[in-house]
């Protein structure tokens, strides 16, 4: 997942920008959330209404619910790892752009001359120069993960390329191809953890589908078998448990 924020003095027009990057790359099939940084202390729940009574009695969490969306209140003070974290957990975007935070260490798209901390890697003198460099570069980026997730990682430049990260760039900028990586698996073998697919070398699929399948072999009544399944639950299933 990519993390960026978009940042620049106030009236500057970051929001603007960050509409039409979002928009940009919606329109490419890249997947995004954002975070804002709202200033000073105001007040992000509307009062008066049936949700800030919810909370303002004590309520830990509310969820406004509505047919079409859904809003999500935790009072307390939460920084920005907090935020990124649970937009992480909630949707899995591949990009999350920040509007604001320009002391924070993340890669910094900047508009105008403001100053800001970390790596800054585009800077637009005008707004309207801005949306599609930047939308360029994010999904380049999305690109380069994406071939990254499929990829062994073991970085053994059998390739002929310094690290996975290399080839995956390559890929990304249409030069090369991923199965140009001598350990890609030949997909006999899958391993699932969490939803998550992970990337297996060959010898790692073979040693896996071999062991795998002489355990299964010993057992009675299987036979020869042409497919098999295993699934591990770190804790055991609800109703599993030992009584």
């Amino acid at each position: 997942m990519m993390i960026v924020s978009v940042s620049g003095t106030s009236g500057s027009g970051k929001t603007t920008l960050i509409e039409k990057i979002i928009r940009e790359l919606i329109k490419r099939g890249v997947s995004v959330a954002s975070v804002k940084h709202v200033h000073g202390n105001d007040i992000l729940v509307p009062e008066g209404k049936d949700t800030s009574r919810h909370l303002r009695s004590g309520s830990s969490s509310v969820i406004g619910l509505s047919s079409n969306e859904m809003v999500l209140y935790l009072p307390g003070e939460r920084d920005l790892d907090f935020a990124i974290g649970l937009l992480n957990r909630l949707t899995s975007p591949e990009v999350i752009i920040v509007e604001g935070f320009k002391h924070s260490m993340l890669p910094k798209i900047v508009v105008g001359d403001a100053v800001v901390e970390g790596q800054v890697i585009l800077r637009c003198r005008r707004r309207s120069d801005c949306s599609q460099r930047a939308a360029n570069l994010i999904e380049h980026e999305v690109k380069v993960e994406r071939a990254l997730r499929s990829l062994p990682g073991l970085d053994c430049q059998k390739c002929e390329r310094s690290s996975c990260r290399h080839l995956a760039e390559a890929v990304a900028d249409g030069v090369a191809k991923e199965s140009e990586c001598v350990n890609m698996s030949d997909g006999r073998t899958s391993i699932i953890v969490d939803g998550e697919h992970v990337p297996l070398g060959i010898f790692v699929s073979d040693l896996v589908a071999s062991t795998v399948t002489g355990l299964v072999r010993s057992l009675k009544e299987v036979g020869e078998p042409n497919d098999i399944e295993i699934r591990v639950h770190s804790k055991p299933p609800p109703g599993g448990e030992d009584r």
